[in-house]
């Protein structure tokens, strides 16, 4: 330190400026240093920061653009200016980049703005679906209406293409925006008019189910009911009973209750008729039976259900043939003018029921005569009688037959022969 002190004192006064101007500038290029490298790109920053905030997005980038490479995070602040000057003009651009930025200062507002002003370059567009995921996306506060709008306008242009099912579609969310509910309508009932004369009878029907779910329009009701009543009628024709029951059951009182009613009727017995026949035709008699019983007279319903009866209660005679109706032998050779007696007694059947039986003689002479013998019921016993009269001057004799038969289906089940002995 003594050193020093004599060094310095040793010096002149010319020396010691010297000295001393060296320092000073030094410290003052120091000074300049830090206030090129430090505050000016501060300064910048922050000016450019506050004309974002004055809405001036193009100039607060432009700004950042003199701020020095490297300082702070000016590349990624210059990326989120650049995207802001661009969300009126390319709001494409800057959604994508504030995507990007992901939570950079307040990237994701502006992610939303960004939306919303492309929604609306998109609307311009004509491209009214994206326009409407945009806004549906954007966040922004009458982020609704604009959707409601852009349905509303994009219905009218789907309307004037004849596209009415998809324009009422487009305004199902938004009834309540201006007069889009009563519009929804006329674009369902156009549109359910159409599919009726292109032949889409159910087509028809749901778009007009819409219509009266939301309150219906004049005679819309009606008009659901007789399409109901006209694809029961295409059903039917197609022979889908179930169908065209359930579609007739809709139809509730077209074109009248009692008419409607009728055809439900009608439709449940033929899709009844239908099965019972199956049952018929698989040889299950007696679920057959059953079926064709419940359907009464419906068609031939009762002949079937007699020919099942047949099948499974088969109907025998186990006769006699005898000069007095008390022989339990048979005769095989009868005089002339004697009374040639059929008795016996008839078996099978359905337990309870009663048959009609015919008994039918024919002689060598093939001349005939027969009984008739109403309501016999089965495991009983009976018969009738003939009387062979023997021509005059004839001599001649032969082979007689008697056969009993089922009235109603003229089925013989018992068949006798025997001789006259003239």
């Amino acid at each position: 330190m003594k050193n020093l002190r004599a060094l310095w004192a040793a010096t002149s006064k010319k020396q010691r400026l010297c000295v001393l101007g060296g320092a000073g500038a030094a410290v003052l290029a120091l000074a300049v240093f830090l206030f090129c490298f430090l505050a000016v790109p501060a300064m910048q920053y922050s000016a450019a920061l506050r004309l974002l905030e004055e809405q001036d997005a193009q100039a607060a980038y432009d700004k950042s653009l003199a701020i020095r490479d490297g300082y702070g995070d000016v590349e990624t602040l210059r990326q989120y200016l650049q995207a802001a000057a661009q969300l009126e003009t390319e709001p494409a651009a800057a959604k994508a980049a504030f995507s990007a930025l992901g939570d950079y200062r307040d990237s994701r507002a502006y992610w939303g703005r960004a939306c919303y002003a492309l929604g609306l370059q998109l609307r311009q567009a004509g491209d009214f679906e994206a326009a409407l995921a945009e806004f549906a996306q954007s966040g922004q506060a009458d982020a609704d209406e604009q959707c409601a709008q852009t349905a509303y306008t994009y219905a009218q242009a789907l309307a004037a293409q004849a596209q009415y099912e998809a324009a009422a579609a487009q305004l199902a969310a938004y009834t309540d925006y201006r007069d889009a509910a009563a519009l929804r309508l006329t674009y369902l009932r156009t549109a359910a008019t159409a599919a009726e004369e292109a032949g889409d009878l159910p087509g028809a029907i749901a778009l007009l189910e819409q219509v009266n779910q939301a309150g219906g329009q004049e005679d819309s009701v009606t008009q659901e009911r007789r399409l109901w009543s006209l694809l029961a009628q295409q059903y039917a024709e197609e022979k889908d009973w179930a169908q065209a029951e359930e579609a007739a059951k809709n139809a509730v009182d077209y074109p009248s209750e009692e008419e409607a009613a009728a055809l439900v009727e009608q439709y449940q017995n033929e899709a009844a008729y239908e099965a019972a026949l199956a049952l018929y035709e698989a040889e299950d008699y007696a679920g057959a039976m059953e079926a064709f019983d419940a359907l009464g007279d419906f068609r031939d319903s009762e002949d079937y259900s007699a020919d099942c009866e047949q099948a499974l209660y088969h109907w025998t005679f186990d006769g006699f043939l005898s000069t007095d109706g008390t022989a339990d032998t048979q005769t095989t050779t009868f005089s002339p003018d004697d009374r040639i007696y059929c008795t016996g007694t008839l078996s099978g059947g359905k337990p309870g029921r009663t048959v009609d039986l015919v008994f039918r003689w024919k002689d060598h002479q093939n001349k005939t005569s027969t009984c008739t013998i109403e309501s016999w019921v089965n495991n009983t016993n009976g018969g009738c009688y003939f009387t062979y009269s023997h021509p005059k001057n004839v001599t001649t004799s032969g082979e007689s037959t008697i056969t009993v038969s089922i009235k109603s289906t003229g089925e013989v089940i018992a068949t006798y022969t025997f001789d006259i002995d003239a």
